[in-house]
């Protein structure tokens, strides 16, 4: 099961206490739900990012290295 399944489940189960939403406490528990979401969507993003940019690294060739001369004198 991946971040954002499980953050499903969760905001299931949640919902399935049939809470009383005027309760502070499950306004916390439903806005702690939220941000577990929108993070779990940040590292997904994040994730396919980073695939995207290691795929791109791969395929690209290898930069050309050119020795600059060098700055002391040789005797």
């Amino acid at each position: 099961m991946n971040l954002t399944e499980r953050i499903a489940y969760i905001r299931g189960l949640a919902d399935g206490l049939k809470l009383d939403e005027n309760r502070d406490e499950v306004k916390v528990i439903k806005a702690m739900i939220d941000l577990l979401e929108d993070m779990a969507y940040d590292v997904v993003e994040m994730e396919e990012t980073s695939s995207a940019t290691t795929r791109r690294i791969m395929r690209s060739p290898a930069p050309r290295v050119t020795r600059r001369p060098s700055l002391t004198k040789t005797r």
